[in-house]
């Protein structure tokens, strides 16, 4: 059984990716998470109480993918942003 997040909802897991780990999130919400932060997939399969075979997996799945890919470039933008203004000042 996969612990989704109202399945495929982008605006949500996004959320997700920008306000930080949340210790009630579980499965592929918390591995989502993790993965958005930086983690190597061993430790956000880890954190998030599944197996690596499992993370990868969930890795596979097309709309998991894309999801966390643009939360990734969401925050790669957030960040050169902020960087963009603090050399601006």
């Amino acid at each position: 059984m996969r612990n989704h997040i109202s399945s495929g909802s982008n605006a949500q897991r996004h959320d997700l990716a920008e306000n930080g780990m949340d210790s009630e999130l579980q499965g592929d919400d918390q591995l989502f998470q993790a993965l958005v932060s930086g983690c190597h997939i061993e430790n956000a399969a880890s954190i998030a109480g599944i197996s690596v075979r499992t993370a990868y997996r969930r890795l596979a799945d097309p709309t998991f993918r894309s999801q966390f890919q643009d939360a990734r470039q969401s925050l790669r933008e957030s960040i050169l942003a902020c960087r963009m203004l603090a050399t601006t000042r």
